[in-house]
């Protein structure tokens, strides 16, 4: 990692995402151009000229350095497309592997917990059984569904956009919002219900006996493990909120929708993640119940 070109390809992969979630819709000034010489002042009015017909997205109106041509695809978005990429394909890839980037440190952060969980679930078998058979199995099995069900209309309406039909891609993202909202609420009546059974580790927990300590380590991992994975349900609840918004004005088109994949991926690890927990904090030998 030493090599100054990969760091800045690495760099400018996350700042891509984050550009494309935050600030993509609209296009921010291309940097001035500043003349060494009177003889280029000419030059200069011309190319910021031809950089403001860019950032106006009137078709035909050529890229930067006159590369766009008339008619072609990077013109008709070109209010859409930043001033430090080559074309709309440049800036989504980049973007893409910036939000592939940031996956791949939660897969790290989140395969170092599920370590944990399985470490331990080897070590304190019997505790981890009894504990989970104190879980809400029926709040945990619809909130699955909720999430599985959110993923799918998130496809569709992925497909909507590449079609470039905004209005259902409003409403499929209004559809994800009500089901991202729905699993929020009833995890927080879960958590609500754990706490009134006294099951947060520490004093007065309600597991006694030779297996309260390993119990009290299944509770502790599924309140942090739970309560992480509840952040990142805020934080894509928002992002599917600010793309019904986006949705709504029309933002998007066949052309431009890069936006919708980038937030997309990010919903689908956070399912991910979900169907990872449900399993090992609901179902630990429920068979044999």
């Amino acid at each position: 990692m030493s090599n100054p070109r990969r760091r800045l390809a690495i760099l400018s992969g996350v700042g891509a995402a984050a550009a494309v979630l935050f600030t993509g819709v609209r296009r921010r000034p291309a940097p001035a151009y500043a003349p060494a010489h009177d003889a280029d002042w000419a030059q200069a009015e011309d190319r910021e000229a031809q950089l403001a017909a860019v950032q106006r997205g009137e078709p035909g109106s050529g890229g930067y350095y006159g590369t766009w041509k008339t008619g072609s695809p990077d013109a008709a978005v070109a209010a859409h497309i930043e001033f430090q990429y080559a074309g709309m394909e440049h800036q989504s890839e980049t973007a893409l592997s910036g939000m592939w980037l940031f996956l791949a440190t939660e897969v790290l952060f989140f395969g170092g917990l599920f370590l944990l969980y399985m470490i331990y679930r080897q070590q304190y078998a019997d505790a981890f059984i009894e504990a989970s058979r104190h879980t809400e199995l029926v709040i945990g099995s619809i909130n699955t569904v909720l999430l599985v069900t959110s993923s799918a209309v998130f496809s569709w309406g992925l497909g909507r956009a590449q079609a470039g039909d905004n209005r259902r891609l409003f409403w499929a993202c209004v559809a994800v919002v009500v089901l991202g909202s729905a699993f929020l609420l009833l995890k927080g009546w879960e958590w609500h219900d754990d706490l009134d059974e006294h099951l947060f580790p520490g004093r007065g927990f309600s597991i006694t006996g030779p297996n309260a300590g390993g119990a009290e380590l299944f509770w502790f991992f599924y309140f942090v493990a739970t309560g992480l994975h509840g952040v990142h349900m805020i934080v894509g609840v928002g992002l599917v909120a600010w793309l019904a918004w986006a949705a709504r004005q029309r933002r998007f088109s066949a052309g431009y929708f890069t936006p919708v994949e980038v937030v997309g991926l990010y919903w689908s690890f956070v399912d991910m993640v979900w169907l990872c927990l449900y399993p090992m904090l609901y179902l630990v030998d429920r068979a044999s119940a």
